[in-house]
C-alpha cells in the first residue's frame, strides 16, 4: 500500500496577533480548540507596524526588523546614511539663505560616504553568497557584479577622489594643517549637480539590489526557545528552537508594514528634498516606474550608460 503524503495546511488569515505559545482566537482572546485548528492554521495580522531599527531610537526597538544575515546587515547600515541624508536634505531645502544652504550641504558629504561604501560592501556580500547558492541564478550574480562596476565608474571612491576629500577635510571635521583659503577652494570644487549625480546613482543601485529575494528580518525580543523570522515578504514565521535547530512551527504572522517599502518611501523623500541640487537638464531621478516584466531588475544598468 502507497502511504498518501501529508497534505499542506490551509491558511486562515485572521485580523489580530497571537501570542506566541498558542494561537488565539480574533473576537473573544481565547486559546483555539484543537477543532478549530483542525479547520486550517491559522495566519494572523500583526498589530505593530514595524520600522527598521534605528540606533538612535531605542524605544521602538522592541517592535523593529532586525536584520537576520549579513546582507540585510548592510542593507540596514544603508538605510541609517539615508535617515541622515534626508535629514540634511530636509533642512537644506528649507534654507532661507545660500549660506546656511551650502552649511547643510557640506554636511551632506559624511552620510553620503558612507552611503556609497554600505552600498558596494552590500553588492560585494551579495556577490559572495551568491557564490555555491541557489538563492540567486547566474544570470542574476553576473548583474550585481555589472551593477557594482557601473556604480563605481561613477561614484568616485578613491582616496583622493573629492567625495573623501571634501568628507575628511570640511564635513566631518575641519583639517587642521589646511588653510581657510585651501577649504574654501576644495569646497568650492563640489557642484550640488554633480554631488546631487552621485546622490541618485546610489539611490538607483540601491533600489535595484532591494529587489532581489535574499534578506531576512528578525524580531526581537522572543521568548526562550523561539525565534520569529521574516525570510519571505509578508510572513513572519515564528518556530521553537532546540540546540539551535528549528523544530517546530508555533505561529505565522501577516506583517503590517514591509521594511522593503520603508526603505523606498525614504528615497523618494531624499529625491524630494534635492531637487534645489539640479538643473532642469541635470541627470536626476525624475520618476519611478515600475520595471516591465520583460526587463531584468538592474534598470540602473539601462539608465546610466
Amino acid at each position: 500500500m502507497k502511504r498518501r503524503p501529508n497534505k499542506a495546511p490551509k491558511l486562515t488569515i485572521l485580523p489580530v496577533t497571537p501570542a506566541v505559545d498558542a494561537p488565539v482566537a480574533p473576537t473573544t482572546g481565547a486559546a483555539l480548540t484543537s477543532g478549530e485548528m483542525d479547520k486550517g492554521f491559522p495566519v494572523f495580522l500583526e498589530r505593530a507596524a514595524r520600522e527598521i531599527i534605528s540606533p538612535v531610537d531605542n524605544s521602538k526597538s522592541k517592535q523593529a526588523w532586525h536584520p537576520a544575515n549579513n546582507q540585510t546587515k548592510r542593507l540596514v547600515r544603508c538605510v541609517e546614511s539615508l535617515r541622515d541624508i534626508d535629514d540634511i536634505l530636509e533642512d537644506a531645502d528649507a534654507a532661507k539663505s545660500e549660506t546656511k544652504r551650502k552649511r547643510k550641504f557640506k554636511h551632506l558629504f559624511t552620510p553620503l560616504l558612507s552611503l556609497v561604501e554600505s552600498i558596494v560592501e552590500l553588492l560585494q556580500s551579495i556577490e559572495s553568497a551568491a557564490q555555491g547558492s541557489t538563492e540567486m541564478s547566474p544570470k542574476d550574480c553576473q548583474l550585481v557584479s555589472k551593477l557594482r562596476q557601473r556604480f563605481l565608474e561613477h561614484v568616485p571612491l578613491s582616496s583622493d577622489s573629492l567625495l573623501k576629500k571634501i568628507r575628511h577635510k570640511i564635513s566631518a571635521h575641519i583639517d587642521k594643517d589646511m588653510w581657510p583659503s585651501e577649504l574654501t577652494e576644495l569646497f568650492g570644487k563640489a557642484e550640488p549637480s554633480v554631488v546631487g549625480k552621485w546622490l541618485h546613482v546610489s539611490l538607483g543601485v540601491l533600489m535595484d539590489v532591494l529587489k532581489l529575494q535574499i534578506y531576512a528580518w528578525s524580531v526581537l525580543p522572543t521568548p526562550q526557545g523561539t525565534i520569529t523570522l521574516m525570510y519571505t515578504e509578508p510572513f513572519v514565521s515564528t518556530f521553537r528552537v532546540e540546540e539551535l535547530k528549528i523544530v517546530e512551527l508555533l505561529a505565522c504572522n501577516i506583517a503590517k508594514k514591509s521594511p522593503r517599502q520603508e526603505i523606498l518611501l525614504l528615497a523618494q523623500s531624499i529625491v524630494a528634498h534635492s531637487r534645489w541640487m539640479f538643473g532642469e537638464s541635470d541627470f536626476q531621478i525624475r520618476s519611478w516606474i515600475a520595471d516591465s516584466e520583460k526587463e531584468n531588475w538592474a534598470s540602473t544598468l539601462r539608465n546610466i550608460t
